[in-house]
């Protein structure tokens, strides 16, 4: 099983040609870290309900 840097790498000499190759794993990493801050901010406003809304 490969991981999202390992497609990514053995992808890169291919991009040139074929850009698509890049996109699949570039959004799964996106989202990953939009769910990992959407994650941490609910959590955060769970622990400590009085900085509720603040950054």
């Amino acid at each position: 099983m490969s991981s999202l840097g390992v497609i990514l790498s053995d992808n890169q000499p291919e991009l040139l040609t074929s850009p698509y190759l890049l996109i699949f794993p570039s959004v799964v990493i996106a989202l990953i870290m939009i769910s990992f801050n959407l994650f941490g901010n609910g959590l955060r406003d769970a622990i400590n309900p009085s900085l509720k809304g603040e950054d």
